[in-house]
């Protein structure tokens, strides 16, 4: 128990399902309130930006793969990080970590000839390059007690860098666009029979 002024703040071991969705509520609205007020200060309707917002988002079926290609990694990250964070190891590095397991996956793709087996050993090599990738912060962490927060950070920026090269570089496909090689998709989706 810590007293703040004639506040008295007492932590809270395990809250209720009740308290978790008022305060997560409280907070969504904090955010809301707090754009609308920048929105306003540039001189847009708050309200017409949020309208724009749910329009071109939420309510337009159109837009729902692309919030899909963009939602699912993040929620990957998130999924793994939980069980860094209830080892209490302080995971900032899930941005690198995607990185180099797309790096992993990428590379099979391109040049492993496709099969059966290629869904699997795509996932088994993106797997084992995010991990790889996780490897050093934690021997670090573990062996010489270098603090996790500072190597998993550094180590996002080394894996967006070692991504730009390997695109720019050795994986470029010919031409003036920065892009690797088309994956043939239609060869590694398994086959299906009507």
């Amino acid at each position: 128990m810590k007293r703040l002024g004639p506040v008295v703040l007492e932590p809270v071991t395990a809250p209720s399902g009740g308290w978790v969705l008022v305060v997560s509520a409280g907070a969504v609205a904090a955010a809301l309130a707090t754009s609308a007020v920048l929105f306003w200060t540039f001189g847009l309707s708050p309200a017409g930006v949020y309208r724009a917002m749910f329009a071109g988002t939420l309510a337009d079926p159109r837009a729902a793969p692309e919030i899909m290609r963009q939602t699912i990694p993040l929620l990957l990250c998130g999924v793994g990080l939980v069980v860094a964070f209830r080892a209490q190891f302080w995971n900032i590095g899930a941005e690198g970590q995607l990185l180099a397991g797309a790096v992993g996956a990428t590379g099979v793709a391109l040049f492993v000839p496709a099969g059966p087996w290629s869904v699997p050993l795509l996932f088994a090599a993106g797997f084992a390059a995010g991990a790889a990738w996780g490897l050093l912060p934690a021997w670090l962490r573990l062996g010489l007690e270098v603090n996790e927060v500072i190597t998993t950070l550094m180590m996002n920026y080394i894996a967006l860098y070692l991504t730009h090269y390997l695109v720019i570089g050795p994986l470029k496909e010919p031409g003036p666009l920065p892009v690797t090689p088309a994956i043939a998709t239609a060869e590694l989706s398994p086959k299906r029979r009507m």
